[in-house]
């Protein structure tokens, strides 16, 4: 993958994409939560994440 191009910088990378600038830690921690939660709600009443589910079920075995 080309992200993986540079593996001496990926963790700066990574950290650059996930970081909001300009928040204090308290701000940043509770932005995080907020947009986790409504990721995670969002993701439970999907129709995609449930027919990957059943993918997972039927193709390995997974129960979810």
């Amino acid at each position: 993958m080309p992200c993986f191009k540079y593996p001496e910088t990926l963790e700066k990378e990574i950290q650059d994409r996930l970081s909001v600038p300009n928040l204090t830690d308290n701000l940043k921690r509770e932005k995080m939560y907020v947009l986790a939660e409504r990721i995670t709600y969002a993701s439970m009443n999907s129709f995609y994440t449930s027919q990957y589910d059943n993918f997972q079920k039927f193709t390995n075995g997974i129960n979810i």
